[in-house]
């Protein structure tokens, strides 16, 4: 079961190294790295509890349970990056830089199609 969550570690060690190493780009289109950095790591945990919330509702006998801890956690991860975004938007002494938001919102699609596929391939083995 702790191979599904090898998506969200490669997908987490390719965003960190993106961001270090294309660090110089990144101020050159005005994306703060650091934000995408922030992003990334927050996704990351979240993609980590909800699949260990999808793992253990796989063993409970009644399919609600399932679709319940899906809903859970897409309303965890979209709520916490909105607050984290409204955050960084508040406390943001210097212009806010939309971009970088734009590209937590473009890694909270990656890291969803990445924490779904590996929903499916367990529910896919647990039949």
């Amino acid at each position: 079961m702790l191979s599904k969550l090898n998506g969200l570690f490669i997908v987490f060690g390719i965003v960190t190294l993106l961001s270090f190493g294309l660090r110089d780009q990144f101020t050159a289109w005005k994306i703060d790295y650091k934000v995408v950095l922030g992003a990334n790591t927050l996704l990351f945990l979240i993609g980590i509890i909800s699949l260990l919330l999808h793992i253990r509702a796989l063993r409970n006998p009644n399919p609600q349970v399932f679709i319940r801890s899906i809903m859970i956690a897409n309303i965890l991860k979209i709520l916490s990056l909105a607050t984290a975004a409204l955050m960084y938007i508040s406390t943001s002494n210097k212009a806010t830089n939309t971009r970088a938001v734009f590209a937590g919102l473009f890694l909270y699609i990656i890291y969803t199609w990445v924490e779904k596929r590996a929903t499916i391939q367990l529910s896919k083995s647990k039949k």
